[in-house]
C-alpha cells in the first residue's frame, strides 16, 4: 500500500509529526470531498500520556504499582 500509485494519488497513507524527531505513517481522511478534504492535524498524545489517570484514577493502582510496572517494562 505504501509504494501503490493509486495510494499516493488519493493521500491514503499521510506522514504526521508525533515529535521533534519522528513521523507517523497514518491512514488519510476518507472520504475525500472537493471543498472540504479534511485534513490530520496532529496524531494524539503521545504513548502512555493517561497513564495515570488509567491506572490510578480508574483502576486505583497505588503509586508503587504504577511505578513498578513501568520499571518491569509493563506499560
Amino acid at each position: 500500500m505504501f509504494n501503490d500509485a493509486h495510494f499516493k494519488a488519493r493521500e491514503m497513507i499521510e506522514t504526521v509529526k508525533i515529535n521533534a524527531k519522528e513521523n507517523l505513517k497514518v491512514p488519510g481522511i476518507v472520504p475525500k470531498f472537493s471543498k472540504t478534504p479534511g485534513k490530520i492535524k496532529w496524531a494524539g498524545l503521545g504513548l502512555g500520556a493517561n497513564n495515570k489517570e488509567i491506572y490510578q484514577e480508574m483502576l486505583a493502582f497505588s503509586d508503587e504499582e504504577l511505578d513498578k510496572m513501568k520499571k518491569d517494562g509493563i506499560i
